[in-house]
This record gives C-alpha cells, sequence and structure tokens, in this order.
C-alpha cells in the first residue's frame, strides 16, 4: 500500500512537467523541469518520515537508537552518491534535476526498504521487528 502511494506521489508531482509540455503553447523549461525533481523529492522525503515513524513505533528502545544512526549514515551515503551522479553535469541548469532524480529514487528505495520490515514473514530471523 505504501509502495502503490510513494509511486503515485512521485509519478504525480513529476508529471508537473509532463503537464507543462501539454500546453500547446509552451514547452517545459529546466526550470520547470527542475521544480518538479524538488517537488517529487520533497513528497518522498515526506513518505520516508512516514515510514520511519511507523518502524520506530515497532522498534525497541536500543533498535530506534540504532535506526536512527543508519538513517543519519543512510541520508549522508545518499547524498554523496547523488552528488556523484549529478556531478557530470556541474554548473549545468540541468545538474538539480538530475540531483533531485537521484535523491527521489533513493528516497524511495530506502522507504520501500524499511516499509518491508513492517510485513516480515513469520519465522524471519532477518526482521528486526517483531509482532
Amino acid at each position: 500500500m505504501l509502495r502503490t502511494r510513494l509511486c503515485a506521489m512521485v509519478v504525480f508531482t513529476m508529471s508537473g512537467a509532463a503537464a507543462v509540455a501539454a500546453e500547446p503553447t509552451r514547452a517545459p523549461t529546466q526550470t520547470d523541469m527542475n521544480q518538479a525533481a524538488s517537488e517529487a523529492y520533497a513528497q518522498a522525503r515526506k513518505a520516508l518520515v512516514a515510514v520511519v515513524a511507523e518502524v520506530e513505533i515497532r522498534a525497541t528502545k536500543p533498535q530506534q537508537r540504532t535506526l536512527r544512526d543508519a538513517q543519519a549514515a543512510w541520508a549522508r551515503a545518499r547524498d554523496l552518491d547523488c552528488r556523484f551522479e549529478a556531478s557530470g553535469v556541474t554548473g549545468g541548469s540541468a545538474q538539480a534535476m538530475v540531483a533531485g532524480q537521484c535523491l527521489t529514487r533513493k528516497t524511495v528505495e530506502r522507504a520501500e526498504a524499511l516499509r518491508r520490515y513492517l510485513d516480515c514473514p513469520e519465522g524471519d530471523l532477518a526482521c528486526p521487528l517483531r509482532g
């Protein structure tokens, strides 16, 4: 369910540039595409925050601390990966769009990974959450 909502939010937000493109009088500008990427990332961040909150509710206190540490490390790695991914267009007008798309993709993936902990099959010893 959450995965469907995440994907729908990202597609809906990223379709903003497509809607501009559908206007017969104006093609999307790079600014429009940068804005769409930024909005998609904001939606993905909101969804991730919601999933993290759900996981924290079910986690023990030590697990909550570990999750916070893991999230901080993951965010640093995500940001560096996306900076590297966008480095091919450094200084160009598309840099914000490329970085935003990367941040969105990685944030959606992280939310999906954490969401799986909420729906572990019975007996899954690799699942940190119980019941």
